[in-house]
């Protein structure tokens, strides 16, 4: 119990009033004040400690009626194992004789066992013919329970794995970051108080002021904001975050966003490597293709090569025969030659964004690998059914990658299908479409192998997860996700329908 008695509350000067009206015997104004006061009030004799006197609030937080309280003992009025029952009254009556008013916290236990959290304040009268003591009873239950409520949060706020931080809106100022965040960006206690959030964020290809601003607007726009941020420690060193922010009205710190942050350093290396081996996946890939590509001007070589001999052997090469077969081999040197550019084109990384046509792209890259469903007698159609010419900011090389390996993907299901199926017509569709706002392109691609299992569908992303057995890496589809959803903002996903699976992927448009 804490010893407050030294406040001026406002029970204190409804005590002095009852003490007043009780001292001129006014018995019926008295009467009147407590039975209208908002809380219980109890009257005990000094000397023995017995209730003599109880108002209506007094019968309410007991459960118990006038006549069954009239005559207790104060001590009664405690639980029978409150460890402050016997300190309350002793620290009454000593204050009491010294002529003081006293305020304390403890517990009172109602008729049915109810055990309920007060705050007593008490001074003692003198009638005259006897000394009194009034105590006025508040029921703080719902007040410590709000208290423990924000006790256990502000124990959760401080052991959180996560980094959390309230800025405030009004200015970027840190108002408050638990120990995790403090520790995450090497700062002392109390450190980054007052400073501007800004001093956090790295710098990128935006200053740091730049990328909170942006943020922020999106924040006052949207009301949250969530994604990856390149951070710096107080010495300085650069990592990868990842922050979940939305807004919050605090009873101290006002408008606030509240920013819970987690250090994804490992996960970046753990993707790094996953690109990596992706990458060396694909160089194998397009070795495989250029191999294709390259073998029937090869063939055309080597036929030119063996009637050089044959013309040699006959007397037959001139000046035309020369001609001829020198523009002849130029020509498929030259084929060979561009396709080497076009794939590696293809499977070279973006550097920057740019803005391109989905259509477009798509149209490029079936020119080079077309021939290949073909060959397996699977149908590829695309179709565009946006009214306007639609851009998309990102990475051309890295969307074509993907629809590549979601083409490539239903290309296998299809002749997987076919083995238990041997008459199935493989059938892929890609349509082009955009949403009734016109700031969304989609582009979606169906096949008809006979859609994806139910029970894997939540897994098919994660990555190193695969349904091709030894065959597979399991990073085509994680992969495709990633540069999707994280370097491009989009969205990918995928659906059972019409007897096959149809992946979508989901894009920012703009018009130019």
């Amino acid at each position: 119990m804490k010893d407050v008695g030294k406040a001026r509350d406002p029970l204190i000067v409804v005590l002095e009033q009852l003490k007043a009206l009780k001292n001129r015997s006014s018995e019926e104004r008295y009467r009147t004040f407590i039975e209208l006061a908002n809380d219980p009030i109890f009257v005990a004799e000094i000397e023995t400690g017995i209730i003599v006197d109880v108002n209506q609030k007094g019968e309410e937080l007991l459960g118990m009626r006038r006549p069954e309280i009239i005559g207790m003992h104060q001590s009664q009025l405690h639980p029978p194992d409150d460890t402050t029952k016997g300190k309350t009254i002793n620290t009454f009556r000593n204050h009491i004789k010294q002529g003081r008013a006293d305020q304390d916290e403890t517990q009172v236990i109602r008729k049915d066992g109810t055990i309920v959290d007060v705050s007593i304040s008490a001074k003692v009268i003198d009638t005259g013919n006897e000394k009194l003591i009034i105590g006025i009873f508040r029921d703080i239950t719902r007040r410590n329970k709000l208290i423990e409520e924000l006790r256990f949060h502000s124990e959760i706020m401080r052991n959180m794995a996560e980094g959390v931080i309230l800025v405030s809106v009004a200015d970027g100022t840190i108002v408050y970051c638990n120990p995790k965040f403090e520790q995450i960006f090497e700062y002392n206690t109390g450190e980054l108080i007052g400073k501007n959030v800004s001093i956090i964020n790295a710098p990128t290809e935006k200053s740091p002021e730049e990328t909170s601003k942006e943020i922020m607007e999106s924040l006052n726009k949207n009301n949250s904001w969530q994604g990856e941020v390149y951070t710096i420690k107080k010495n300085g060193t650069h990592f990868w975050g990842y922050v979940s922010i939305s807004s919050f009205e605090h009873n101290t710190y006002g408008n606030v966003w509240v920013g819970v942050h987690s250090d994804i350093t490992e996960q970046k290396l753990q993707a790094q490597l996953l690109i990596q081996q992706s990458k060396m996946a694909s160089m194998g890939e397009m070795i495989g293709l250029i191999a294709h590509q390259w073998r029937q001007p090869l063939n055309a070589l080597s036929l030119y090569v063996q009637d050089l001999k044959e013309s040699y052997k006959y007397g037959e090469i001139d000046e035309h025969y020369i001609e001829h077969a020198a523009n002849a081999f130029l020509e498929q040197i030259d084929f060979m030659s561009n396709t080497i550019d076009d794939f590696r084109d293809f499977f070279a990384p973006t550097k920057i964004k740019v803005q391109f046509n989905i259509t477009s792209a798509i149209n490029k890259l079936l020119t080079m690998f077309s021939h290949i469903y073909t060959k397996s007698s699977i149908g590829l159609s695309i179709t565009d059914k946006c009214d306007m010419l639609l851009y998309v900011d990102g990475y051309p090389n890295e969307f074509n990658q993907v629809v590549l390996n979601l083409l490539n993907n239903a290309r296998e299901a299809i002749l997987s299908t076919r083995k238990l199926e041997p008459k199935l017509k493989g059938q892929i569709e890609i349509n082009i479409s955009t949403n009734g706002d016109r700031n969304r392109v989609v582009c979606s691609i169906w096949d008809n192998a006979g859609g994806i299992l139910e029970n894997i569908m939540d897994k098919i992303f994660e990555p190193h997860f695969t349904t091709k057995e030894s065959k597979g890496m399991g990073l085509g589809l994680y992969m495709s996700k990633t540069i999707i959803e994280n370097n491009m903002n989009g969205k990918l996903s995928v659906h059972n329908r019409d007897g096959g699976a149809e992946f979508k992927i989901t894009l920012k448009a703009t018009a130019l």
